[in-house]
């Protein structure tokens, strides 16, 4: 068989695979590490729209009350991704999480809080509660919530370690969104 055939067949090959799922950017030990705890599930799913693609990964722990929920949202067509989390973070257009819509007035949420050293920018959204990390990186962003006790901050750090892996695979999976010299990697420090 022709090099040039073989070349077409593996290309084709490749094309065919679906592409990888929220779950393949963390694996689960690095999860349980994390929140400290065993991770005895994943569950993945996802919805692909006409701007944005979104692929989700639960990581179900034990206690249930740790478990994790990452999201991977990345371009249905060239810009969505980016888009959106411009509307999201910088009230570009109307949905912005920045302020909501009640009773026909609008009033201010929480504002994001900057999270530095995850991805090209990040953002904790919370409350006392729960709450959620938000990270660009590229084309794409994860958002990851973390479950469990302790304080925003402390469920921030946890979320961020594991934001600082999901951001680190997107960017070793896609090289024109790793410029040289930037390292996503997440030390021993973000996992305690």
């Amino acid at each position: 068989m022709p090099l040039a055939a073989i070349a077409a067949a593996l290309l084709a090959a490749a094309a065919a695979l679906p592409a990888p799922g929220a779950c393949a950017l963390v694996d689960r030990d690095s999860v349980a590490a994390a929140q400290r705890t065993r991770i005895v599930g994943t569950r993945e799913s996802g919805a692909k729209g006409p701007v944005v693609e979104r692929r989700d990964c639960y990581y179900q722990a034990d206690p249930l009350s740790l478990s994790v929920s990452l999201e991977w949202t990345s371009d249905s067509v060239h810009g969505g991704a980016r888009k959106r989390w411009e509307e999201i973070f910088h009230g570009a257009g109307e949905g912005g999480i920045r302020r909501e819509r009640e009773e026909g007035e609008e009033r201010p949420k929480t504002p994001p809080t900057p999270v530095p050293g995850v991805g090209d920018e990040a953002f904790w959204i919370g409350n006392p509660a729960s709450g959620a990390l938000y990270a660009l990186a590229g084309t794409s962003f994860v958002r990851v919530s973390a479950g469990g006790p302790g304080t925003g901050d402390e469920k921030r750090e946890r979320a961020r370690g594991i934001a600082v892996r999901a951001v680190a695979a997107i960017r070793a999976g896609r090289t024109k969104e790793n410029p040289p010299g930037r390292k996503d990697q997440a030390s021993p420090r973000d996992l305690r």
